[in-house]
């Protein structure tokens, strides 16, 4: 902890005299977790940024495709937003960039013809023989499935 503290302090500028509220979280937390998190924004932020200079775009222009005010960008490029899913796939869709490692690791492909919407219960029903799309471990054929599911 105390060498992340340093690197980060040799980085600042020596005439920069006011600690950032970001470099401040950092160095109040000694919980390694939090720290991971802490990076995890924090790299975030600079895919964001890069992609951002990238595509010459500035931080207004990105916030008007986004339907966002320039504050909210502003805050997701300090690092620290705690982004959902859903606001990280629209920002990747579009930069045209990956900020979410999606693995299709024992994920079953279902058929939307296989998918029934009853809209009086609002349950969902998928009952289908499926293929699945990473075969399983240990060297066995692809597995095939049916699946009964109600939401």
């Amino acid at each position: 902890m105390e060498r992340l503290i340093m690197k980060i302090l040799k980085i600042m500028s020596k005439r920069q005299r006011k600690v950032s509220p970001t470099l401040q979280k950092i160095m109040a937390e000694s919980n390694e977790l939090q720290i991971a998190k802490i990076r995890n924004r924090m790299i975030l932020a600079s895919k964001i940024a890069t992609a951002l200079c990238n595509n010459n775009l500035t931080q207004k222009k990105f916030a008007s495709m986004m339907k966002r005010s320039e504050a909210e960008i502003s805050e997701w490029l300090s690092g620290n937003r705690n982004f959902t899913i859903d606001t990280l796939t629209e920002i990747s869709n579009i930069l045209g960039i990956s900020l979410l490692n999606i693995e299709l690791i024992n994920v079953c492909r279902i058929s939307k013809m296989d998918i029934t919407v009853y809209p009086s219960t609002q349950n969902t029903q998928v009952v289908s023989d499926s293929k699945w799309m990473v075969p399983p471990l240990k060297g066995k054929e692809s597995s095939r499935i049916s699946i009964l599911k109600a939401l």
